[in-house]
C-alpha cells in the first residue's frame, strides 16, 4: 500500500521527512489502527513507535551517514 502511495494499515513503515524527521508514513483510520494491529498480533502503535524512535536514535549513533 505505502509504495502505491496509499495509507498504510498498521503504521510498520517509517522514513526520514527532508528535514530529517524520523517518523511514520501515513496511516488509514488511526481510531482503529490498535485494534487492527491487535487482530494482526502486533504491539499497540503507540509502543511500537517507542521502539522504533529508540532504534533509529541507536543507528544515528552507530551508522554517522544517517540523518
Amino acid at each position: 500500500l505505502v509504495n502505491s502511495k496509499k495509507p498504510q494499515k498498521y503504521g510498520t513503515q517509517f522514513y526520514t521527512t527532508k528535514q530529517g524527521v524520523y517518523t511514520f508514513r501515513p496511516i488509514a483510520d488511526r481510531k482503529n489502527l490498535d485494534i487492527r494491529r491487535k487482530e494482526a498480533g502486533l504491539e499497540p502503535f503507540e509502543v511500537y513507535h517507542k521502539h522504533m524512535t529508540a532504534t533509529r536514535q541507536k543507528h544515528k549513533k552507530k551508522y554517522k551517514y544517517l540523518k
